[in-house]
């Protein structure tokens, strides 16, 4: 029976997969600057952590603002230009806007064509289970993104060095987790109410899973930002301490902090006396965090050219011929 479920599973894998490339290749995301490994990690966090067949929706909107997270992160961080960053702002800004009739590149009616339509059909599958209109979320969600990645954009053109809680406050937010796990928790089943949503557990949840991954990113990716002259918390540690503080000190601070941020996040999630987050959220949370720790468990797999070893056996597991 256990062989009989895994090769279903495949089988609903398989489809979702091709589903997922045929939407990448029709938004015209496939002709931006988007490495393959990144495509395919997008859909495989998804496919390795949400298991169940019935959980088609949540594991594709999980899939899909995955990757373009992973677009608008190095649209705003590496190869967009400062005019194309600010009008793809303001696009999603205005939000009920005619494209076509906005004086912009093509690169930013793809990415604002994308991101609407993706936003627009997570917000149609979550108003059939919620029974309530979370569009406005939806949207808010990647405005705050685009501003926070904005402004970092702005700190490297500037050349500002931040304060490590400015830093923090700004990278919670640009780490780009919150389009990706929070819509698909209005997929996973249960109702999940306004009063939920602004609950002090559910912000906490969020922040302290963004700051994990954060802290994560920042540790594994922080030799390469320095060689192209960015900020993260490590070289702001280094700039803003003591010079008693080398920057050895800083990672063994940093890897500290990681394991605290994930004991806090397990905490949070085991919690269960006055807890309004449903069981099947806070799941999908450490989920996620289960999922960082894979992306981040050598190196920063996600800017890596190749995927890792791991990665590839997991990828073969879901996506290669099935178990006969």
């Amino acid at each position: 029976m256990a062989l009989e479920d895994f090769n279903h599973y495949q089988l609903v894998v398989h489809e979702e997969f091709e589903q997922y490339n045929r939407w990448f290749t029709n938004s015209g995301l496939d002709k931006l600057q988007c490495p393959r490994p990144k495509v395919v990690y997008s859909y495989l966090t998804a496919a390795a952590t949400n298991v169940s067949p019935k959980l088609h929706e949540a594991r594709l909107s999980w899939a899909k603002n995955g990757i373009l997270s992973c677009v608008i992160d190095d649209f705003y961080d590496v190869w967009g230009c400062e005019e194309d960053q600010i009008e793809l702002l303001k696009l999603m800004e205005k939000w009920d806007v005619d494209v076509n009739k906005e004086r912009c590149s093509e690169t930013v009616k793809t990415l604002f064509l994308a991101l609407k339509g993706t936003i627009c059909e997570v917000a149609t599958q979550a108003f059939k289970l919620q029974g309530y209109c979370v569009l406005s979320h939806l949207i808010q969600l990647w405005v705050d993104v685009l501003r926070s990645c904005f402004k970092e954009a702005e700190w490297v053109r500037s050349k500002y060095v931040p304060t490590i809680d400015e830093y923090l406050s700004n990278a919670l937010t640009s780490f780009g987790i919150g389009p990706i796990i929070l819509p698909a928790l209005y997929l996973v089943g249960p109702k999940l109410p306004q009063e939920t949503i602004q609950s002090v557990e559910y912000i906490r949840l969020y922040e302290v899973l963004s700051l994990y991954g954060r802290f994560l990113n920042d540790i594994h990716g922080y030799k390469r930002e320095k060689a192209q002259g960015k900020l993260n918390s490590i070289t702001l540690q280094v700039i803003h301490g003591s010079d008693q503080v080398n920057e050895e000190e800083i990672i063994n601070k940093m890897k500290a902090a990681i394991d605290e941020k994930r004991k806090e996040l397990l905490r949070l999630v085991l919690e269960e006396e006055g807890s309004k987050v449903p069981r099947e959220c806070k799941d999908a949370m450490w989920e996620m965090a289960k999922a960082l720790h894979l992306i981040y468990k050598k190196e920063d797999v996600i800017h890596a050219r190749e995927m890792p070893d791991e990665a590839l056996t997991i990828t073969d597991a879901l996506l290669c011929d099935l178990v006969v």
